[in-house]
């Protein structure tokens, strides 16, 4: 049975005992934030946007801009000053639950993304705590053709050392319980001669805490952006593609516009990172360079005209680095640039946020991507910040994940990295129990075809199917991960690889933070199993973070009880994996309704996870909120086989297991 068939069966069967149980509402110490409206918000709703927007703004009541990534009001929905939480009651200072109706579809079938860190948002960011209870709801994006929209951003601790000194919205700590998401896309910006930008997490991106307790994520994308020949072109960002400057006035407080050829000077970076438009233009040398967005996305631009090349103003946080300057004949001169590679004569600005490097138009180097961002094109192309493709040319290197661009000026650059189908952890912790991960994908952007094949880039690649962990904790228990996709994008220059299906956990210090990170996995009574790709799960720590830098991050593997791991692999410097109970095919069903809220894959009669977990915390009940242990031992994975239904389903949570250690 296929998801959208499963979707279409859904009955009140799959509620059945909630009502005897009491549960239409979270059982909290206080009111929930009940939802009573699944379509647009207006002043006379509380939607799910406007109650996490009003738990949010009850933890943060006078500070007027802490966070605003797509207006100057804080923590804002995309209309928030005139709607705001709507009729949304019960929010506190403190954790807040936010209870949806029983099995409600909703949906977001617009392109006008909420906010617009690491990517186009469909819902405000989560900067305070907040769990959501489903009650058996399906939240999907429902756009046409090319949809970038994911569902969550879950904010940093300020303090963490896995994120030094970038912007948040507030510490966010989500728990997700008994919900289902599907459809959710993140796709890197295209480059226009210059690198892919990287695709970072399809549904989620976390960089706070993140607990999925009895949820299920299905047919959720992270691809990377593509890229096509182009000259003094800038590469594409996390969430726009590219231009020579684009169409945001600086200062603005817009969604980020794909980019433009410059017409004069001034115009706009395209593409925005928490909060301003990042400045590029394309300068006389009668004007001022370009200057830099404050946060912005957009590398800064330069002028050529055979006698002067102005300093590009760096893009801000996230942004590709800005081009440097040098009358002729005279020495170079460092133009700005944060989170990015070094950078040389920049052109026009970079698209998107955590934008792409600015283009050259000498013939010396161009911008490098910032996090996120692809390198601009230039005879020497700029290389790719993390998951961004090459710029065309010469010693164009991809970043992690992001192809290599080749050739020369007016070549094509690398394709960027897809990475966490459905999850990027960047620095967080994330737990996952009694829940299924099945049918997301991690795609590599591809690299067009140059005029001959040495100016053909290669494609970018596809890194965790399900799952990409950077430098943070990743606990998995009692839960399935299998049937995601992993695959590399393909390019005149050579195809990407496509690896860890399932699971994707990375130590590299060099990535978002200047000390010493750990990538730490746990794995525990579950089943990873079943991808498509180069393993279902891969370790990786390369002997390098930036250029000669070593890499100082470590990389550690637990795995407890019994566990089921097809295919694994340890890469560069990482320690050897632990041995794993099993690598036997689990012998799974299709995802389909077996009951409970949410979805899952049943396990076949002769499955070897049946009887096969062992431990001291085993859950109450499996992610129906069937009872668990129904034969000599519990089962591996999310299902319990030949269970019955519980009648602790949802009391408190802990039922599930999450509350264990």
């Amino acid at each position: 049975m296929t998801f959208s068939t499963y979707s279409a069966s859904v009955g009140a069967r799959r509620f059945r005992g909630l009502a005897a149980c009491g549960f239409l509402v979270a059982s909290t110490a206080h009111a929930a934030i009940v939802v009573t409206d699944t379509g647009a918000s207006s002043a006379s709703t509380c939607t799910l946007a406007q109650a996490i927007y009003a738990a949010n703004r009850a933890n943060n009541p006078t500070n007027a801009t802490p966070a605003g990534a797509t207006t100057a009001e804080p923590l804002s929905l995309s209309a928030a000053t005139a709607i705001g939480v709507g009729t949304c009651t019960g929010a506190i200072a403190g954790a807040n639950t936010i209870a949806l109706p029983a099995g409600a579809a909703i949906a977001f079938n617009t392109d006008a993304p909420d906010n617009f860190w690491y990517g186009p948002n469909a819902l405000p960011p989560i900067a305070s705590a907040i769990t959501i209870d489903g009650n058996g709801a399906t939240l999907s994006v429902t756009l046409g053709a090319s949809p970038r929209l994911r569902f969550f951003f879950v904010g940093a601790d300020a303090a963490s050392s896995a994120t030094p000194g970038y912007n948040t919205p507030g510490r966010g700590a989500l728990t997700l319980r008994h919900l289902t998401l599907t459809g959710g896309r993140q796709r890197g910006g295209d480059g226009a001669g210059g690198g892919g930008g990287a695709g970072l997490g399809g549904a989620i991106y976390s960089q706070g805490a993140l607990t999925l307790d009895g949820v299920t994520l299905t047919d959720n994308r992270a691809t990377g952006g593509s890229t096509a020949s182009g000259v003094s072109s800038s590469g594409g960002g996390m969430g726009g593609d590219a231009g020579m400057g684009g169409a945001v006035p600086l200062g603005t407080s817009d969604r980020g516009e794909d980019g433009i050829l410059a017409t004069g000077d001034g115009g706009a970076g395209g593409g925005i990172a928490n909060g301003m438009a990042g400045a590029g233009s394309y300068n006389t040398p009668s004007s001022a360079p370009g200057l830099a967005g404050n946060g912005g996305g957009g590398g800064g631009g330069s002028g050529d005209d055979s006698i002067y090349y102005n300093a590009g103003g760096g893009g801000g946080f996230g942004g590709g680095a800005g081009g440097m300057s040098a009358r002729a004949g005279a020495s170079l001169q460092p133009g700005g640039g944060a989170f990015g590679r070094s950078a040389v004569y920049g052109g026009g600005g970079g698209g998107g946020v955590g934008g792409g490097g600015a283009g050259s138009g000498s013939s010396v180097a161009a911008g490098g991507g910032g996090f996120g961002g692809g390198g601009g094109n230039a005879f020497r192309g700029g290389k790719g910040g993390f998951g961004g493709g090459g710029g065309a040319g010469a010693n164009s290197a991809g970043g992690v994940g992001g192809g290599a661009g080749h050739g020369q000026e007016g070549a094509v650059g690398g394709g960027g990295g897809g990475m966490g189908g459905a999850i990027f952890n960047h620095g967080g912790d994330l737990v996952i129990v009694n829940s299924t991960l099945t049918g997301n994908t991690a795609a590599g952007g591809r690299s067009g075809n140059g005029t001959t094949p040495s100016n053909e880039g290669k494609g970018g690649a596809g890194f965790g199917g399900a799952v990409f962990n950077l430098n943070g904790a990743l606990t998995v228990r009692y839960s399935t991960l299998a049937g995601n996709v992993a695959t590399g994008g393909g390019g005149g220059g050579g195809s990407g690889t496509g690896a860890g299906g399932a699971i994707y956990s990375f130590a590299y210090n060099g990535a978002a933070s200047t000390g010493s990170t750990s990538a730490a996995l746990a794995i525990e009574n579950s089943i990873v199993s079943n991808s498509t790709g180069l393993y279902d799960l891969v370790v990786d720590k390369p002997d390098a973070a930036i250029g000669p830098l070593p890499n100082v991050s470590t990389a550690t593997t637990v795995a407890s009880g019994g566990n089921i791991v097809m295919t694994s692999f340890a890469a560069g410097l990482a320690p050897a994996l632990p041995a794993f109970t099993s690598t036997a095919d689990p012998q799974l069903a299709p995802l389909a309704d077996n009951g409970g809220p949410t979805p899952t894959r049943a396990l076949g009669a002769a499955s070897p996870a049946i009887d096969a977990a062992s431990g001291a915390c085993t859950p109450a009940t499996d992610q129906r909120g069937y009872g668990r242990v129904a034969g000599a031992a519990a089962d591996l994975g999310a299902y319990e086989f030949n269970a019955v239904e519980s009648d602790v389903l949802f009391a408190s949570g802990f039922e599930s297991g999450a509350g264990c250690p």
